[in-house]
């Protein structure tokens, strides 16, 4: 059976609407992958600008690596610990917004 022109038309239409709505189906379920890709760009360029910096000033690093066998590596890593813990809690403060610390004063309102 021919189709006519007019029939094309219409079909070409329809899968033409129809790839539109996988698009953005698609594109909508994308989006973790392309965050999770957004953040591993930014990692990777913060290496890469850790490297260049190490490079460019290799007496200091020197210096931190020497400081590091005096002070021990255990009580380092302690230190360490301890400024990652202080950077993820800064974070956490920075994310908060004033809508959620006033529910959170409104709900220990309750209990004084």
């Amino acid at each position: 059976m021919k189709k006519t022109l007019a029939d094309l038309a219409l079909e070409r239409g329809r899968l033409t609407e129809r790839i539109g709505v996988q698009r953005a189906a698609l594109a909508h379920q994308l989006v973790p992958f392309q965050r999770a890709a957004a953040t591993s760009d930014k990692v990777s360029a913060f290496v890469a600008r850790c490297v260049v910096y190490a490079r460019q000033h290799p007496l200091l690093m020197a210096g931190g690596l020497g400081l590091l066998a005096v002070l021990k590596p255990r009580r380092s890593l302690r230190w360490v610990q301890r400024g990652v813990v202080l950077w993820r809690t800064w974070k956490a403060v920075q994310t908060w917004k004033p809508q959620a610390m006033l529910a959170v004063v409104a709900r220990l309102r309750r209990f004084i």
